[in-house]
């Protein structure tokens, strides 16, 4: 495949697909465009991995993701309060709802997999786990610590997924192998989310309709595929660099603001 576009390029386009997914998310846009928007964390965990492996400083990095972490904590945490199950996309619960008859079924899924902390709180958590595989802890230390920060995750947007991605990432950082760190996301996805419900006590049929559900809807995440075997590793231009960060919080911010009015 032709490598035509650089990391600024890309980024653009992650941004562009996840403004569309939260203003889905916000049921500002048709529901269909929440889906296609998941690249746009796979795209910045495999950005996140070079990242840390090129950045001047380590320590300035992570403290950049942690500042922009708790400024968007402000605007999602209110488009997160304000967006209902009905708002959200239904999708992934209209199996379990029919096989159910009780639409009390997808609330309490909804509410199992609802995320406290914003995207960058998973971000940082995973640069904080790329810096414990990379230091000369021993391998036992090593295990604990990113077990716990993986757990840490699980209250933060894209949780124990995220972090997996963003180290699957880190292991084959050399070969540029992006298949299988976006594949295995995406199986990651589909088998927790069974498991989640399994653990919760719910029937076979159940676990088969969000399996279904899962498989189906977040297969969009290897779209990303194409997207990252099209970059040329260049940089792009460097006076965007906090662009993409101050973006984050605002178009949240914004599209909060729009709920209030629109849906």
């Amino acid at each position: 495949m032709y490598r035509l576009l650089n990391k600024s390029q890309i980024k653009f386009i992650a941004i562009i697909a996840m403004t569309f997914n939260h203003l889905a998310y916000a049921g500002i846009v048709s529901s269909w465009l929440y889906y296609p928007g998941l690249i746009t964390f796979v795209i910045m965990a495999y950005f996140l991995v070079e990242g840390f492996e090129y950045t001047h400083s380590r320590k300035k990095y992570a403290v950049r993701l942690f500042f922009f972490a708790i400024v968007s904590q402000a605007p999602f945490y209110l488009l997160s309060k304000h967006v209902s199950i009905t708002n959200l996309d239904m999708f992934s619960y209209y199996f379990v709802r029919g096989l159910s008859r009780d639409m009390s079924l997808a609330q309490r899924v909804l509410n199992m997999i609802r995320s406290d902390l914003n995207v960058m709180f998973t971000l940082f958590l995973g640069f904080l786990l790329l810096c414990v595989l990379s230091s000369r802890f021993c391998k036992l230390l090593k295990t604990i610590i990113s077990i716990l920060l993986v757990l840490l995750s699980f209250i933060c947007d894209w949780g124990g997924y995220g972090l997996i991605c963003i180290y699957a990432f880190y292991r084959v950082r050399k070969s540029k192998d992006f298949f299988m760190p976006v594949f295995t996301l995406y199986i990651a996805i589909v088998i927790f989310q069974a498991l989640l419900m399994m653990i919760s006590g719910y029937g076979y049929l159940s676990i088969i309709g969000v399996i279904y559900a899962y498989a189906k809807n977040y297969f969009c995440i290897l779209i990303a595929l194409p997207i990252l075997y099209s970059y040329n590793f260049t940089m792009g231009s460097s006076r965007l660099k906090y662009f993409f960060y101050v973006y984050y919080p605002l178009h949240l911010f914004i599209i909060w603001f729009m709920s209030q009015w629109w849906v």
